[in-house]
């Protein structure tokens, strides 16, 4: 079990301090329309959604129930299910989606205040600040 969790937090420190470097986007990229704009942060929130999803599903393992020791699969299955919702909404709301999902964010966070594990904790403040940064 600590195995994963070391691999996990290596992975998300490795990608903030890739996009503390870097960016999502590169910083020279400039979007000729603001539906271009919109679509690049649609990419970089898209992008945090997708690794904490991944962290979730690590910790969990591939059986229907969680691995013992990691999280509850309720748990589990809810911030996969929030997930799944935040995509949704950047794949389809072409105008005012930051709003959506600001809302979205709000009422999954509010889904999974009692995570304790450390990695998926972190997962979920650099999904927060994506969502922050909107």
């Amino acid at each position: 079990m600590e195995r994963w969790i070391a691999r996990i937090l290596i992975a998300l420190v490795f990608a903030a301090g890739f996009v503390a470097e870097f960016g999502c986007a590169s910083k020279k990229l400039t979007p000729e329309t603001p539906v271009a704009a919109a679509a690049m942060k649609a990419d970089a929130v898209v992008i945090r959604v997708n690794e904490l999803q991944a962290a979730v599903i690590e910790a969990c393992g591939p059986a229907p129930e969680c691995q013992p020791n990691s999280i509850p699969t309720a748990t589990a299955r809810d911030v996969v299910k929030a997930m799944i919702d935040l995509r949704t909404v950047l794949r389809s709301t072409p105008a005012g989606w930051q709003a959506t999902v600001r809302s979205t964010w709000t009422q999954a966070k509010a889904r999974l205040a009692g995570v304790t594990n450390p990695a998926i904790l972190s997962a979920i403040a650099l999904v927060n600040a994506a969502v922050e940064a909107l």
